[in-house]
């Protein structure tokens, strides 16, 4: 059901939020669930049922008749809030690859950002540790990563620049794809968390407990490396699903 629901936000994201566009969505919406669970209880899995309520909804200019406004060119020029009355959003349309490289450009400066964090960390650790002659290392290491850190940001200022105050807006059979592909990561996120949690912890007591600290910079060291990637690749994903949306001049998380 909750790809139905992320379905009516894409829909109704174009369209003034007047009060008669909320009726008229909350009115959809309560059609389409019940639509959704009557084909739940025939057997239809849950894409199976999504897929036909949606393939059954109506047109755009249906709704635009039903809501008696003319919204002539609004759908294809991006609009911009200018009150809190009438909420307005920049919506962008995006196909299933598209999103897939938004969410592999994600990952890909988080790992960035990992690594640059990394870099600081050990120019620091050097020095308090052992001696000051390792002064010219740390700060080699801790200029590359400001400067790995300083090009990423300018990386995606440019790259991202055109979704910073925009809605994605997704094919329904496209959003099912993407909410598979979510599901999927996060399963092997909680597997892969569990199993480098446990290898993390025995490097961690046998740095502290054991004749070299080596082991708990690794431990360490990995998982600041892993953090950020795991962080901007669930915001993506979170992003291409609609869970984040930019209304009345901030971003807003919807559950």
């Amino acid at each position: 059901m909750e790809i139905i629901k992320t379905y009516l936000d894409n829909v109704f994201a174009a369209f003034p939020q007047t009060e008669n566009v909320h009726a008229l969505k909350r009115d959809m919406l309560a059609g389409m669930e019940e639509k959704y669970l009557n084909l739940r209880q025939n057997g239809k899995n849950e894409h199976e049922a999504a897929g036909i309520v949606i393939a059954n909804f109506g047109s755009i200019d249906e709704i635009k008749t039903e809501i008696g406004i003319d919204f002539t060119d609004k759908l294809q020029q991006p609009v911009q809030s200018t009150t809190h009355n009438a909420e307005q959003e920049n919506v962008i349309p995006f196909t299933i690859q598209e999103a897939r490289v938004y969410v592999k450009h994600s990952k890909l400066a988080g790992y960035l950002v990992g690594l640059a964090t990394v870099l600081i960390l050990v120019g620091v650790y050097l020095p308090i540790m052992y001696s000051a002659e390792y002064v010219w290392i740390t700060t080699a290491l801790s200029f590359t990563g400001g400067m790995i850190i300083a090009a990423v940001l300018v990386w995606m200022s440019w790259r991202f620049k055109p979704f910073q105050r925009a809605n994605v807006s997704l094919d329904p059979i496209d959003i099912m794809e993407i909410n598979d592909e979510y599901t999927q990561y996060k399963r092997h996120m909680i597997v892969y968390t569990v199993v480098i949690i446990a290898v993390l912890i025995s490097l961690m007591f046998y740095g502290l407990y054991g004749s070299s600290n080596i082991p708990l910079m690794i431990a360490v060291g990995f998982a600041f490396f892993r953090i950020p990637a795991i962080c901007y690749t669930m915001i993506a994903y979170d992003y291409m699903r609609g869970k984040w949306r930019y209304r009345y001049g901030r971003w807003t998380y919807i559950r």
